[in-house]
């Protein structure tokens, strides 16, 4: 079942969303498990989840400014991941 929520017949968010719950929910397992592997798997589910969920929003959204989050999505994960390596 889907839900949309709409501000003046404009779709904002829909639910469920199965990428972005796994990347809250890899967000969670981080920010609860100490420095080590499940820190870091918890991290990497994250970066998953947000990217799949930012690329299907680029390509698919419903609409312009959901298109626009996911373009905007897609360059704050590449910034993010460019300086934790550089």
């Amino acid at each position: 079942m889907q839900r949309d929520l709409k501000i003046r017949g404009y779709t904002v968010a829909q639910f469920p969303n199965a990428p972005l719950w796994a990347a809250f929910a890899g967000l969670l397992v981080a920010a609860l498990a100490d420095e080590g592997t499940v820190h870091d798997v918890a991290r990497a589910v994250f970066y998953v989840g947000i990217t799949i969920w930012a690329y299907e929003e680029a390509a698919n959204g419903v609409n312009a400014l959901r298109r626009g989050v996911g373009i905007v999505g897609l360059i704050l994960i590449m910034v993010s991941l460019a300086s934790a390596v550089g």
